[in-house]
């Protein structure tokens, strides 16, 4: 499984998912983010958005692992979310 780097509230973060997998779910399911909501995974509701560093609010849903790889986000909760490890 491919391994996945990027930055998460500041902190470097290594995940290993499938290329394809929607970033909302690695947030949630594998960081514990829980200040980061889906809920119909096609991004129009908004739930999922999050903060990209330099360029504003983001999907997460519409964001596939390959595509996160080197970039930087914030979570609503940013610095006081805790993330799994």
């Amino acid at each position: 499984m491919p391994e996945h780097e990027f930055l998460l509230n500041d902190r470097p973060v290594r995940v290993r998912c499938d290329d394809d997998t929607p970033l909302v779910l690695v947030l949630r399911d594998q960081l514990g983010c829980t200040d980061v909501n889906y809920a119909c995974l096609m991004g129009t509701c908004g739930t999922c958005t999050i903060e990209e560093t330099g360029h504003g609010p983001v999907r997460s849903c519409q964001i596939a692992m390959r595509e996160a790889q080197g970039r930087s986000f914030r979570t609503p909760g940013g610095s006081s979310v805790t993330l799994g490890d």
